[in-house]
């Protein structure tokens, strides 16, 4: 997992696998970091590949805005 900034500074949050999924088959996973200074308020792209159905990985990009 990565988070990408405007400036181009990529942050990378390393990875970190959730804990037995529930009742519904959802496992979470939560992380946290340091947003730097020059980046407030902004926005930036949050990046994540995982497994998936059927053992294929999920590649996927969410926006995100700091304020």
């Amino acid at each position: 997992m990565s988070v990408h900034y405007p400036d181009g500074t990529d942050v990378s949050l390393g990875t970190k696998y959730a804990g037995p999924a529930d009742s519904g088959g959802w496992t979470h996973a939560i992380f946290t970091w340091t947003v730097p200074a020059s980046m407030i308020p902004g926005s930036a792209r949050i990046s994540w590949k995982m497994p998936c159905v059927g053992s294929r990985n999920l590649d996927s990009y969410n926006d995100f805005t700091i304020t």
